[in-house]
């Protein structure tokens, strides 16, 4: 036994006494404190949270899902959403872009016992109307077109599940699965990334959640709904591959996919005989001369039939294209010809810049270089114009001072393009400034369009650019173009009119 255990003689019991308190026993007063120990965490457990925190659990859905929830000037998530609002009452609103916001005065009540265990809940479902037939289809357009400019996309920076969004919420909203797929169809030129390709795909019901493996196995997909060259579909399917793939069908191709090369490769043949139709006459109008360009058949965005594979972005296979004859201006608007323009309508002066802007027609840099309302150089090209006052001013001048059997456009890629390979048309190259295009921008067009390339002139979040502006000489090509915001202006950016004959 260790000398420091005390034995059993020297070890004395300790024992507590309680005293009376006002002359209960410790029996009696004990038990009231149990008792209200007892009732003080029954109070705390119970009635407390009803009192200090009182509200409701509400759950938020909507169709479509994805549509933010306000309440009591908060937001509080997005559809579907499950939340605890403080009991009281204040307008909520559900809103979604493209669609008609809806917005209603709510209640949030309250459970004054076991509010703890069983919160009072409440259930929310908001059907969202489109604000005119198009809204949606207008919105995710936009959408997309701002993220096909960020191509390409890798594990940090992803690509957001645009198409399959718009699935959904164009279902909500009434458009029927033909309408759906021709949408999705119509952009297919804007899926140049495996991230978005997955997402297109699945949007379009070919898989739900992988890509099948083998190019072979996803043309049979697609060939269905994509008619036409199908050399062009492989080289699409390829672009939109991840590096692995692209690299190994590029190095040792197999032989179905050198059977699509050799297909593509005969699709760039030119008609024989070419074509041959004199340029007609040059026009002189009041906004200056206007010279012919014939129709020509030529592989645009190519100076021979040789071409990259789609490998890398950006992408560009040479298109057969032979645009009807038509004119094109010798000289770019200048700021005094936009002045008058101006003057006509002066919403689309800088003046109106902060309303332009606030339509999505421009941006903050609108004209920036005119002072006092005036160009600073009316002899100079008109620069700092979006595409949609661009547009307007063509439109100004169609209203206004018509050629008689013609009309004014701006000219889309491939008429900018004939006249930029036309005799003289090295002119419109390296010189003045970028010019605004009626063709939509989108990364993948020469990935998509055939020997009838599109004529699509939908406006778009993006649009072509040709020429370039005062760079080195032989820096840009005929074929070289460039995708620029819709709404965007630069000091460098301009445009200049072509004349078509009227329908």
């Amino acid at each position: 036994m260790s000398s420091d255990t005390p034995s059993p003689e020297t070890a004395e019991e300790i024992q507590v006494r309680l005293k009376p308190i006002l002359g209960l026993q410790p029996k009696y007063y004990l038990a009231v404190i149990y008792v209200l120990v007892l009732l003080g965490v029954l109070f705390s457990l119970i009635v407390l949270p009803g009192l200090t925190n009182p509200g409701t659990r509400v759950t938020f859905t909507s169709s479509p899902s994805g549509a933010s929830v306000t309440w009591g000037q908060k937001t509080w998530g997005t559809t579907p959403v499950t939340v605890f609002l403080p009991s009281g009452s204040a307008a909520l609103t559900v809103a979604k872009p493209g669609l008609s916001a809806k917005t209603t005065e709510y209640s949030s009540g309250k459970r004054l016992l076991f509010s703890l265990f069983v919160p009072r809940t409440d259930k929310v479902d908001v059907k969202l109307d489109p604000i005119s037939a198009d809204s949606v289809t207008t919105r995710y357009r936009g959408e997309i077109g701002r993220w096909a400019l960020a191509v390409p996309f890798n594990s940090d920076y992803r690509f957001p599940p645009l198409y399959t969004r718009f699935a959904e919420d164009a279902r909500a909203s009434g458009l029927t699965e033909e309408q759906i797929k021709a949408f999705l169809l119509g952009l297919r030129s804007s899926v140049t990334d495996p991230q978005m390709y997955q997402d297109y795909g699945q949007a379009l019901g070919l898989w739900t959640t992988s890509v099948p493996e083998g190019l072979e196995t996803q043309f049979k997909l697609w060939q269905g709904l994509v008619p036409g060259d199908p050399g062009r579909l492989a080289l699409w399917l390829l672009a939109n591959q991840i590096k692995p793939v692209r690299d190994r069908e590029t190095a040792e191709p197999s032989d179905w996919f050198q059977a699509r090369l050799n297909e593509f490769k005969s699709s760039l043949v030119p008609p024989s005989p070419l074509p041959s139709v004199a340029a007609p006459a040059a026009v002189r109008t009041s906004l200056g001369v206007f010279r012919g360009v014939a129709s020509t058949w030529f592989l645009w965005g190519s100076l021979g039939d040789s071409f990259p594979m789609p490998t890398e972005p950006p992408f560009q296979l040479p298109v057969p294209a032979a645009p009807a004859p038509f004119w094109i201006a010798d000289a770019e608007v200048t700021q005094g010809q936009f002045a008058a323009f101006v003057a006509a309508k002066p919403e689309w002066a800088p003046s109106g810049r902060d309303k332009l802007v606030s339509q999505g027609l421009a941006d903050a840099d609108y004209l920036a270089d005119w002072k006092d309302g005036r160009p600073s150089a009316p002899l100079a090209p008109v620069v700092s114009v979006s595409w949609y006052a661009a547009q307007a001013y063509a439109d100004w001048v169609n209203a206004n001072a018509p050629a008689p059997g013609r009309r004014v456009v701006l000219p889309d890629d491939f008429q900018w393009e004939a006249a930029a390979r036309a005799p003289g048309g090295s002119a419109l190259l390296n010189q003045g400034v970028w010019e605004w295009t009626a063709s939509p921008w989108y990364p993948g067009q020469s990935l998509v369009w055939g020997a009838q390339p599109s004529e699509d002139r939908t406006p778009a979040y993006a649009h072509s650019l040709k020429g370039g502006t005062q760079n080195p000489k032989g820096s840009i090509k005929a074929g070289d173009r460039a995708g620029w915001p819709s709404s965007g202006t630069t000091t460098g950016l301009g445009f200049r009119l072509a004349l078509v004959k009227s329908p």
